[in-house]
């Protein structure tokens, strides 16, 4: 077993640790399920029910996303303050900068206009789009099983 300093430094280290573990491998699961599932059954909607379901949908979302890409960021944040600057550590701090610049310049101007407005051209591009996040969520949690491989061999 790993023995830990008994620091406050120590604590947040390993706190940020499963913060970003939990964000990264919870918006692992979250964003292949999205592009698989949940945005394709948006071109099944009936335009008639198509407003209040999205509505519901962003919200409901939001309550599973918005805590895990926040454990994320805050959790690479803290392991590069904490533990570590090496290129693992930098390379998942960019991951998570990356989706969250992703997610509001495209991803929110996108929902806003399908809030307003149901257009299968906007769906389709949601899905194509969708892609860039789930290679970039995909990436952190293949540089965190690597990560463990190494510091298990």
């Amino acid at each position: 077993m790993i023995e830990l300093p008994h620091t406050m430094e120590a604590y947040v280290a390993l706190g940020g640790v499963i913060a970003q573990i939990i964000g990264v491998f919870g918006m692992f699961s979250v964003i292949w399920m999205v592009q698989f599932i949940v945005y394709p059954s948006f071109l099944e909607i009936d335009e008639t029910r198509w407003r209040e379901f999205h509505r519901r949908h962003c919200r409901r979302m939001g309550f599973i996303v918005g805590p895990l890409m926040c454990c994320e960021l805050f959790g690479a944040i803290a392991v590069l303050v904490m533990m570590s600057d090496d290129g693992f550590s930098i390379a998942l701090l960019i991951t998570s900068l990356l989706t969250w610049l992703v997610t509001a310049v495209i991803f929110v101007p996108i929902h806003r206009k399908l809030g307003r407005v149901y257009r299968v051209s906007l769906v389709r591009s949601l899905i194509k789009q969708n892609w860039v996040r789930t290679i970039l969520w995909s990436l952190a949690a293949i540089l965190w099983l690597a990560r463990v491989i190494v510091v298990i061999l």
